[in-house]
C-alpha cells in the first residue's frame, strides 16, 4: 500500500502534468497536420511534428506514471517522483 505522503506527492505532479491539456493540444497538433496547407511551410511543419512527437512521449510517460500510482507499485512510483521532481 501507497503512503499517503507519497500518494499526495503523486497526485500533485500528475494535476501540474496537466494530462487532459496534453490530449487537447495532441488532437489539435493532429488536425492541424491533416490540413493541405499545413505541409506548404516545411520548416514550421517540422518544429510542429516535433512538438507533437514530444507531447506523445511525454503524455506517454505521464499516462505510465498515473498507472504506477493505480497498481500502487509504490518503489517505482517513488523513482519515478524523484525523477519529475527534478527534471
Amino acid at each position: 500500500m501507497i503512503s499517503e505522503e507519497l500518494k499526495n506527492r503523486a497526485t500533485e505532479l500528475l494535476s501540474r502534468l496537466d494530462l487532459e491539456n496534453m490530449r487537447k493540444t495532441i488532437r489539435e497538433l493532429e488536425a492541424e497536420s491533416m490540413q493541405p496547407e499545413f505541409w506548404k511551410d516545411s520548416q514550421s511543419a517540422a518544429r510542429k511534428m516535433q512538438e507533437l512527437a514530444a507531447l506523445e512521449k511525454e503524455l506517454a510517460e505521464a499516462e505510465e506514471f498515473a498507472l504506477l500510482l493505480e497498481l500502487g507499485e509504490e518503489e517505482k512510483l517513488r523513482i519515478e517522483i524523484r525523477r519529475l521532481e527534478f527534471a
